[in-house]
């Protein structure tokens, strides 16, 4: 997992993401994340995946 940026109410993190699910090969994934902090605690806004080739 890497901080992409940050600052007081939220961040940008970037991660490597294995699905794995019974009888099907693994995929793997290159995945970036904007979280926001709100009243309700942490808020996931924004979900970008890209896949990874096997």
């Amino acid at each position: 997992m890497k901080m992409v940026a940050e600052w007081a109410t939220g961040a940008v993190v970037n991660y490597r993401e294995k699905q794995t699910l019974p009888g099907q090969p693994a995929i793997l994934r290159y995945s970036t994340v904007v979280f926001t902090l709100s009243a309700d605690g942490l808020r996931w806004l924004h979900l970008h995946e890209t896949p990874i080739g096997q």
